[in-house]
This record gives structure tokens, sequence and C-alpha cells, in this order.
């Protein structure tokens, strides 16, 4: 799914997302609930950054993306 499907099935406009993306405008509860709703992505991860609550599969593709950026020393 690309980000203008991704932002329609949240309920919010290309332009609002793109903003949401860059941190320029906050997500609304609303968006934030229908993506629990649709994906599982716990509330907690959306706002707070933390994983603990997030389906195993989720967890571990973001855990494996997240060491895949680190520099190798």
């Amino acid at each position: 799914m690309n980000k203008v499907e991704f932002a329609a099935r949240i309920g919010v406009d290309k332009s609002s997302y793109t903003k949401i993306e860059k941190g320029e405008k906050p997500l609304q509860t609303s968006a934030a609930y229908k993506i629990w709703q649709l994906w599982g992505v716990d509330l907690n991860y959306l706002y707070l950054g933390q994983i603990g609550g997030l389906p195993h599969r989720l967890s571990s593709t973001i855990i494996t993306h997240l060491n895949s950026d680190q520099p190798h020393s």
C-alpha cells in the first residue's frame, strides 16, 4: 500500500499525512485509533515509540529494520 492509500484508510488527506510523517502536525487520536483497529499497532508505539505492545511479527520487523540502519563498526 502506498502513502495515499494508507492516509485514506486512516481518514486523513495526503497533505496532512505528509505533515504527520514529518512531525509538523500531531497524529490525531482518531487516526491513531484507526491504525490500531486496522493493523493492531499499539498506541504506545505510535505516540511513545514503545514496541512492547506490538504484535510479534510487527515488532520483529521494526527491530530488524532498525538494526539494518545502524552503522556497522
